[in-house]
């Protein structure tokens, strides 16, 4: 009898998510009895799953607390992964990682952010003079620098 395991790699996913909501970073593996999921960033731990648990153990801490899969749904082949909260920093590139009896397989999540779109009026005296700075780009939520910028004097 031969024994050999099949590795999988499929091509990127791209995902947009919305600053400070929730976002669903698809991964999906040929279902058998017994499954390992592990996500990662680069190298950092994001979450895993094995011995039909969540495994915190290993979980760096910017994403503790902030992570979850669909527990139900992985014996039906979903490991996608839901993360909470979004910030700025998990902007980057996934990587899911599934083992079964069937092979090991790879997939890799490329997260982009969207900030909250809104009008922001910040007044401010310059020179005697009252300026009214709009931001187009809601400032608070992208953590980056104003930008659209029109002065009113």
């Amino acid at each position: 009898m031969f024994l050999y395991h099949l590795k999988v790699i499929l091509p990127d996913a791209n995902v947009t998510c919305i600053i400070h909501d929730d976002c669903i970073l698809p991964c999906s593996f040929r279902p058998t009895s017994t499954v390992v999921i592990h996500w990662y960033k680069q190298q950092i731990p994001v979450h895993s799953f094995y011995y039909n648990k969540d495994q915190y153990g290993l979980q760096n801490k910017h994403f503790s607390g902030r992570t979850s899969l669909f527990n139900v749904y992985i014996p039906h082949g979903n490991a996608s992964l839901l993360l909470r909260r979004v910030k700025v920093q998990d902007r980057g590139r996934y990587k899911c990682y599934t083992s079964t009896r069937k092979g090991n397989q790879e997939m890799f999540v490329n997260l982009e952010l969207k900030g909250q779109y809104s009008v922001t009026a910040l007044h401010s005296i310059i020179f005697g003079h009252i300026a009214t700075f709009l931001c187009f780009y809601s400032c608070l939520h992208t953590q980056q620098y104003v930008t659209n910028v029109d002065v009113v004097t």
